[in-house]
């Protein structure tokens, strides 16, 4: 018995070394990162989002915050927000399910300046997603040492990469923090990203289908809810604008929460402002945010 725990002790003290070994080689070497880790990219600006976030929170007052997925991220811009005098702020990123919005939810509410609205964009074709791709680009993307509402959020995945690939990322950004920064050609600030690209023709047919809310996504749900209402903060769900019609069933326990259509927006024509079936373009945007600007103020009102 003794032998073999020796034995598993330096098998472990080895497979640390080797871990440890390799984190350092990655640090000091892009190529080697890329081949173990991944690479940062300047693609769903996550990289400029989360700095933004920060210090925006730390200076003022953000009354109505957007969590959501890349349709929230192309499709709404906060400055519509000014022309109530209300100061709005987009926190959505890359495939960002409920589970996710919740974490990020959970950790704005550390800073000294927390929303006063929380709009949520509950695109259904994420609503049985894993939040594995969302983990990913925040973990990977955000330029700052570790936090635990990241660090949660990569365990509850209950991928071993995910969780070593955030132990990296930390301790990377901890100890040799990357002064520098990608120009952002496309990060207009407040976390919108303008989409100024041409409609891609070539899509695929739409497809009829039924969503569902997946129990785990449900129970997020649910504790945004809680979360929400033990803050004081009003909850606006949103589903966003789709040119492909598909149904779903919004679970019977949140009826009760105010929900905004952005399909109602649309009318002939729209497609030509859309990338793709879901993706707003940034002339879409303008036109879409300053309608849902006015919704969401008129639903906080009343």
């Amino acid at each position: 018995m003794r032998q073999f725990v020796s034995q598993l002790l330096c098998f472990l003290t080895f497979c640390a070394t080797t871990l440890a070994a390799l984190m350092i080689f990655s640090m000091l070497s892009q190529r080697c990162e890329s081949m173990f880790f991944a690479n940062r990219s300047t693609q769903g600006q996550t990289i400029f989002r989360l700095p933004e976030y920060r210090k925006t929170a730390r200076l003022r007052k953000i009354d109505i915050l957007h969590l959501g997925s890349s349709t929230c991220y192309r499709g709404v811009d906060p400055h519509a927000y000014e022309d109530y005098g209300l100061n709005g702020f987009n926190l959505c990123s890359s495939s960002q399910s409920i589970s996710v919005s919740l974490e990020l939810l959970r950790w704005s509410l550390q800073f000294e300046n927390t929303p006063g609205v929380v709009v949520l964009d509950i695109f259904p074709s994420l609503w049985s997603s894993n939040g594995i791709e969302a983990t990913r680009d925040i973990i990977v993307n955000d330029p700052a040492p570790l936090e635990w509402p990241f660090l949660k959020m990569a365990l509850r995945t209950r991928d071993i990469y995910m969780v070593l690939m955030t132990a990296y990322f930390g301790l990377k950004d901890y100890f040799i923090p990357d002064r520098s920064r990608p120009t952002p050609h496309f990060y207009k600030g407040h976390g919108f990203s303008y989409a100024g690209v041409p409609r891609n023709e070539h899509q695929k047919p739409c497809e009829e289908e039924l969503q569902q809310m997946s129990p785990h996504q449900y129970n997020s749900l649910r504790k945004i809810h809680k979360v929400c209402k033990n803050e004081g903060i009003a909850l606006l769900l949103l589903i966003p604008p789709n040119l492909c019609s598909t149904e779903h069933n919004l679970p019977l326990a949140f009826t009760d929460v105010t929900l905004i259509n952005g399909n109602t927006w649309m009318k002939e024509g729209a497609d030509s402002l859309f990338i793709d079936n879901h993706h707003l373009r940034g002339v879409g945007a303008a036109i879409y945010s300053t309608w849902l600007a006015k919704e969401v103020v008129d639903k906080i009102k009343n």
